[in-house]
């Protein structure tokens, strides 16, 4: 199951929907998470460009570690998620 983590430099914008729903109709459900470290997404996104972050699933909880590892279906799932988070966000452009 692909998770999501929405950073906000403001106000929402429909980008963060277009991710939430793209995530929805892929996977039936996300989780929104808070970041303690903010990633590279913070900085982009206090630059006042709407940014979103999906994670997907580490098995065991471990990330950032030689031994991190995914289900396969999972990153499957991620993957189309992103394709149709893009797909929106290029209809929403036009």
């Amino acid at each position: 199951m692909s998770e999501l983590l929405q950073y906000l430099s403001g106000s929402p914008v429909r980008d963060f929907d277009l991710c939430t729903e793209a995530i929805d109709e892929t996977c039936g459900k996300t989780h929104r998470l808070p970041s303690g470290p903010l990633h590279d997404a913070a900085e982009v996104a206090r630059t006042g460009v709407p940014t979103v972050m999906m994670f997907v699933q580490s098995l065991h909880g471990i990330s950032h570690n030689k031994i991190e590892d995914t289900k396969e279906e999972h990153l499957e799932l991620c993957v189309a998620a992103f394709d149709r988070l893009a797909e929106k966000a290029m209809h929403f452009i036009a």
